[in-house]
């Protein structure tokens, strides 16, 4: 509650005080407890180091309202907050307390190569959801690792790299338990090739329930579960037709709505697996026996319509057994 009045207090001073970086954004998005989930979200700064930030949302299969009141001092943020989104897997949201610390750096290119670099450190205390019906949910701790670099290469290539390792504790109160998992993603573009591969590991001595990957592929229902996961993504994209679209520039921004129509087709292929391990708790001689990787894969053709940023996608996607499916989508 004192963390709320102090936001009170900063949207006070805001009124007397010169406010900059304002955003205002509606929340119109979707999960499987909250079903859709419609809000606002928002933030301002103050004396250019200070940012509180508030957002609330309501969803209409729980019936519930979702929060997330946050205060930004520099590079670190503290939040209260019953929001969904958590990277702790099999978990679709968390209620409690969450630090980040966010850092970024671009070094002078080197020998034409230029990096971009952002670490941040991720600290929460609180509940996840959903739990087990009928259960109170544990308290849990855990600590996020993320970093990404942005290499800028020759020839028009661009190298993502992107890692996150996550450590976590769970049943504080009786005997800590942990739990944690590390995952690397790779993407690799130049003009309309793209090229994606992520990969992770889990360890899960606490025995966290449902704290697993969750694999699939494009256009197919079916997932795959798993303690160690491998995906690759590879797209082709080309021109159709680019319409210019002549107009007169509007005021004061003095740019046209509309410049351009592009219709752009492309060609995919995707493939994803997993592997686990079977304990067997009762047996000396097998302690811990690999399970029979399984696999996914799925190729398709898409359509991009872009209309000024607005992009509607049609892709036709074909299984292994040859079935295939249409789907649309922004």
């Amino acid at each position: 509650m004192n963390f709320i009045r102090l936001l009170i207090v900063l949207v006070g001073l805001a009124i007397v005080t010169p406010v900059t970086a304002q955003s205002f954004n509606p929340v119109f998005e979707q999960n499987s407890v909250d079903g859709h989930l419609l809000g606002a979200q928002g933030s301002f700064k103050l004396f250019q180091f200070v940012e509180p930030s508030l957002a609330l949302a309501y969803g209409l299969q729980s019936r519930k309202i979702r929060y997330q009141a946050g205060l930004g001092l520099w590079d670190v943020k503290l939040s209260v907050l019953d929001w969904p989104g958590t990277p702790v897997l099999g978990r679709v949201g968390q209620s409690g307390l969450l630090a980040t610390f966010k850092r970024s750096s671009s070094p002078g290119p080197f020998l034409d190569i230029s990096i971009e670099n952002r670490d941040s450190v991720t600290a929460f205390f609180g509940t996840l959801w959903p739990w087990v019906v009928n259960e109170s949910p544990p308290d849990i701790v855990y600590i996020a690792l993320n970093s990404s670099q942005r290499f800028s290469l020759p020839f028009g290539i661009t190298l993502s790299v992107n890692n996150r390792t996550l450590y976590g504790w769970w049943q504080l109160i009786v005997s800590p338990k942990s739990f944690q998992y590390s995952q690397t993603h790779l993407d690799l573009r130049r003009d309309s090739l793209s090229l994606t591969f992520s990969y992770g590991t889990i360890q899960n001595e606490g025995r966290l329930p449902d704290f697993e990957f969750v694999q699939s592929v494009k256009g197919d229902t079916e997932v795959i579960r798993g303690e160690q996961f491998w995906a690759l993504r590879f797209e082709r994209r080309f021109d159709v037709i680019r319409v210019p679209v002549r107009l007169p520039p509007l005021p004061i921004i003095n740019k046209p709505l509309l410049e351009s129509i592009l219709l752009e087709g492309a060609a995919f292929v995707q493939f994803s697996a997993t592997t686990a391990a079977l304990r067997q708790e009762h047996t000396e001689k097998c302690e811990k026996c690999l399970v029979k990787p399984e696999n996914l894969w799925a190729w398709g053709l898409s359509m991009i319509f872009s209309l000024d940023g607005f992009k509607l996608r049609a892709d036709i996607v074909f299984k292994r057994d040859g079935e295939y499916r249409l789907l649309f989508g922004s």
